[in-house]
């Protein structure tokens, strides 16, 4: 919803992470004064055809902290790096590299 594409006129790769992102409390879908959503959240019901709310939403379980298993493997990796752990006269450590440069 909030990505727009660009043209690559030079046709060289480009490569795009998203950091993880975290709110401060969750989203509300039925507040009692539309103008009080956030943009996130106008955004949201606008697409979902509901600009003024979903009447009758509410949170359905408590929040759970969620880490992408592949995010837990990087730092794995990192802190091995760190330690020594990577191989003889590895590049790990070397941030010339995109090694952590502990």
């Amino acid at each position: 919803m909030l990505h727009s594409a660009s043209r690559n006129l030079l046709r060289t790769l480009r490569i795009i992470t998203n950091p993880p992102v975290s709110l401060k409390s969750p989203f509300n879908y039925n507040r009692a004064n539309p103008e009080d959503y956030s943009l996130v959240e106008q955004k949201t019901l606008r697409d979902l055809g509901k600009p003024a709310g979903l009447g009758n939403w509410k949170i359905a379980g408590p929040r759970e902290r969620i880490v992408p298993k592949e995010r837990v493997e990087v730092s794995n990796r990192k802190v091995s790096a760190c330690h020594g752990e990577g191989r003889e006269g590895s590049r790990n450590g070397d941030k010339r590299w995109g090694g952590v440069g502990c």
